[in-house]
């Protein structure tokens, strides 16, 4: 501070641009001092910091690790298996250490990587928070972390109830993202030689639209009825704010299936009045939408129905010609806003396709696009529904999601380099970013808290690798706890069934765990093993009727 006011009275306020860099890398130094010896005290905790049977123990073992403040040189523990077995550093663990980063400077290297190439990222963290990383860094934190946000973003809770009236809509599409040569061995592609360049993304989008508010005159709640034109009816209703949630794969049509199909049982899918799925008229689509979403209305878009009506236009009257223009102009209208529009524009076309030819065949390929979907096609009905006739939401989502980030100039991609990526866009994307974060600090505390010493796992200390994803279920359970609870003891009541706003676990994981033996066990004894009588109960009733009809369920309790 001597030094900042010697140079304000020397060179005045001039300075202040200089001033505030220096003081800012001061700051950062005292907070890297000051988290070193924080976390280098030797009274802090550190859950399973203790030699399990068949470990050793090279103690205060020093790991250099990246912070928002700078590098952190850490003294902990580090265990290892005689046998070969791997080891473990509990303070690691409870830090949540990942690829040598803290999870406050794992967060941003995440989102900077999903949001730019990763030399462009390490720029960026560079200039915006002064820290210096290598874009290959941030790229292999990606990679590890990028399974982590796809399995997140799976399992999250459906919301328990919708708005009367509430519509679903489910939209899938495709788009080709640039690939390395390896991944298109074998791949025929529209070019010239028929070499593939790109690999396809498969994405998938699903949101609510607010329930329609009826005409004046119409009862709440009914469809109106077709007319010969469409209506003034309802008003179309908008997307219910923050209910659009995106999911991407590199796989297959099934594997984007199965994928949708949770992520919208997953937003309360079964609660809507109404599921509709609009798709572009590729024939993977409407298949998807026949396995995984049989009940749901089939809408053609609008839009893409317009350029295939613009195409067959130009094989009927000839391309750029007048007689072409006009009709575009005329069928379009008609195809939107008449009861029978489609029927009409097919009849009218038939009628002018040429003899013979190329000029015929190709119409009549062109025309196979409205007589194969013309089910679909009834505009007039869903636009007097207040339905949406655009699947305008998943096209912007191959832009944002996909295009903005894997379609730049000069990238190749792997496939599991471009879904770990897409993992963590469609987390981001759907304003879950921060969400997954908080819990996945959850998830780190109650693994840690699985190695305490009164509490210890049936077997050997879970390895490494399993560690996390068995504190993923404990963090759901503890989900429901207000954040500020959510300290070491709120988090330790949660994992134990009897204790004081205990949340418990399922009857399988209470089976494996062995608790010391003391006063308080040995009291609570009995509730737990009716605690675990009851689960087991409910764990065999909902096998039983989770696909039963809703008049059988009593029946079938009463049975059990």
């Amino acid at each position: 501070m001597s030094w900042a006011r010697e140079q304000l009275a020397t060179a005045g306020a001039a300075v202040l641009g200089c001033l505030e860099e220096k003081l800012q890398r001061a700051l950062r130094e005292d907070g890297r001092r000051c988290l070193e010896a924080l976390l280098n005290d030797p009274s802090v905790r550190v859950p399973g910091d203790q030699t399990q049977p068949g470990e050793s123990c090279h103690a205060a073992r020093v790991n250099t690790v990246d912070s928002l403040f700078g590098p952190l040189a850490l003294r902990r523990n580090y265990y290892c298996r005689r046998d070969g077995g791997g080891g473990r550093a509990p303070l690691d663990q409870s830090l949540g250490v990942v690829e040598g980063c803290t999870p406050g400077l794992a967060r941003l290297m995440a989102r900077a990587g999903a949001l730019e190439p990763f030399e462009d990222a390490s720029l960026s963290l560079a200039v915006y928070c002064g820290i210096e990383l290598e874009g290959r860094r941030i790229q292999r934190l990606v990679q590890r972390l990028g399974p982590e946000f796809g399995q997140w973003n799976q399992r999250q809770p459906a919301p328990t109830r919708l708005a009367p009236g509430t519509v679903f809509y489910v939209e899938a599409d495709g788009t080709g993202i640039p690939a390395r040569p390896a991944e298109l061995v074998g791949r025929e592609g529209k070019a010239e030689d028929g070499q593939a360049k790109t690999r396809e993304i498969k994405v998938g989008v699903v949101f609510a639209q607010e329930p329609l508010k009826p005409a004046a005159g119409a009862e709440p709640g009914k469809i109106v009825a077709p007319v010969a034109t469409v209506p003034s009816g309802p008003e179309r209703a908008p997307r219910t704010p923050g209910s659009t949630r995106y999911v991407t794969t590199t796989g297959n049509a099934a594997e984007l299936g199965e994928k949708l199909r949770t992520l919208a049982i997953g937003q309360a899918m079964g609660l809507a009045s109404l599921v509709v799925f609009l798709g572009d008229g590729a024939a993977w689509v409407w298949e998807l939408a026949r396995v995984y979403f049989p009940g749901a209305k089939l809408i053609l878009d609008f839009y893409h129905a317009a350029e295939h009506l613009a195409l067959l236009c130009e094989l009927l009257f000839g391309k750029d010609t007048p007689q072409a223009q006009a009709q575009r102009e005329a069928w379009i209208p008609l195809l939107r806003d008449r009861e029978e529009g489609v029927a009409e524009v097919i009849h009218q076309a038939q009628a002018a396709l040429p003899r013979g030819g190329k000029r015929r065949t190709l119409a009549r390929k062109a025309l196979a696009y409205f007589e194969n979907n013309r089910g679909k096609m009834r505009y007039w009905e869903y636009q007097a529904q207040g339905l949406f006739i655009g699947s305008g939401v998943v096209e912007a989502a191959c832009k944002t999601v996909v295009g903005q980030r894997l379609k730049r100039s000069g990238m190749f991609w792997g496939l599991p380099g471009a879904h770990n990526i897409l993992d963590i866009r469609c987390v981001l994307e759907n304003g879950q970013f921060d969400q997954f974060w908080n819990q996945r600090a959850l998830a780190q505390a109650a693994a840690s808290l699985r190695a305490r010493p009164f509490l210890r796992l049936s077997g050997p200390p879970p390895s490494t690798s399993t560690w996390l994803s068995q504190g993923w279920a404990e963090a759901e359970r503890m989900g429901r706890l207000p954040a500020a609870t959510c300290d070491e003891t709120a988090v330790h009541n949660a994992m134990e069934p009897g204790l004081p706003g205990a949340l418990g676990v399922g009857h399988d994981q209470a089976r494996s765990i062995h608790h010391r033996v003391s006063p308080e066990t040995t009291n609570l004894r009995p509730e737990l093993e009716e605690r675990l009588r009851f689960e087991t109960l409910i764990a065999d009733l909902s096998s039983k009727f989770v696909n039963l009809p809703a008049g059988e369920v009593d029946r079938e309790i009463e049975d059990a």
